[in-house]
């Protein structure tokens, strides 16, 4: 399969929101590169973003290594950081570019070899038609109908395409800043790791339920990220996936415990998630 001359690249790539916080961590600069190095390899090989060698073998991290010219533990890093972020996703030991064809727009590349296969066919049939003696102005007209009906088809999908991936990508921008910001206003200050831990909360759980996990925390008297990432891993441990599956767990666990027989001046964050219901007692 021939290589990709060019992969596409915004212009504003260093104002999205993944980029912004990479920049925030150590190696940042050697990060960025190397999803770059990245990208491009992946239009080298022109393999709808799966890294694999024939397509049989996949690419190691000291493949890696050696290709982009980088240290192991940074190609680590880089990677592992990538695929916290949903850049790359790793699948039967092979790293993928999920959204490639954001960088790639290989709906447009194989539509036009589609187009180019169809107009050489028909042009081999004129070829044809006209040696045999038929009707040429007729054939002609047919074949420059077809053709014009091909591309407009083809434009048109490759603006609705690009019109999805739009509103997709907002969508997605949009969630995570209205959670941040709801998060900014209630808890104390939240650090790029702290926003960081949230992005992966989102990830695989809904928005209204890490909402609740903030209000649980402020309403515990503990407006901290700390407090909230407990409430939240203790839901992915236990399998709660909503808001009314939460107030329920929420409420069985508190029935469950010992209510608390007098009042302490200074609650430790342990003693806070127990009386938040989150924690059972100790035994």
């Amino acid at each position: 399969m021939s290589d990709v001359k060019w992969i596409k690249i915004v212009t504003d790539i260093f104002d999205d929101e993944k980029i912004m916080l990479i920049e925030s961590l150590p190696e940042a600069d050697s990060i960025i590169v190397i999803w770059f190095k990245l990208l491009c390899l992946a239009g080298k090989q022109n393999n709808s973003g799966v890294f694999q060698i024939n397509g049989r073998i996949p690419y190691t991290e000291e493949m890696f290594a050696t290709i982009f010219r980088r240290k192991i533990n940074t190609v680590r890093l880089a990677l592992h950081t990538f695929e916290q972020y949903g850049m790359i996703e790793i699948i039967n030991n092979t790293v993928t570019i999920p959204n490639w064809g954001k960088h790639q727009s290989i709906e447009q590349i194989e539509a036009r070899r589609e187009y180019q296969r169809n107009y050489q066919r028909q042009y081999y049939a004129k070829q044809k038609a006209l040696a045999e003696g038929k009707n040429s102005k007729r054939l002609e007209k047919h074949l420059d109908e077809s053709l014009d009906k091909q591309n407009l088809n083809r434009v048109d999908k490759n603006r609705e395409d690009k019109k999805r991936e739009e509103q997709l990508q907002q969508q997605e921008v949009a969630a995570v800043d209205t959670v941040q910001a709801y998060a900014s206003s209630n808890l104390q200050h939240m650090s790029p790791g702290n926003i960081q831990d949230m992005m992966g909360f989102m990830e695989d759980l809904p928005e209204d339920l890490i909402r609740f996990a903030i209000d649980e925390a402020c309403g515990n008297g503990a407006p901290r990220w700390a407090y909230v990432s407990s409430i939240l891993s203790s839901f992915l441990r236990d399998g709660i996936k909503t808001v009314g599956d939460a107030k329920a767990a929420k409420a069985k666990r508190q029935a469950m415990n010992q209510p608390d027989t007098h009042e302490e001046p200074v609650l430790t964050l342990r003693e806070q998630l127990r009386r938040g219901g989150y924690y059972a007692d100790d035994e």
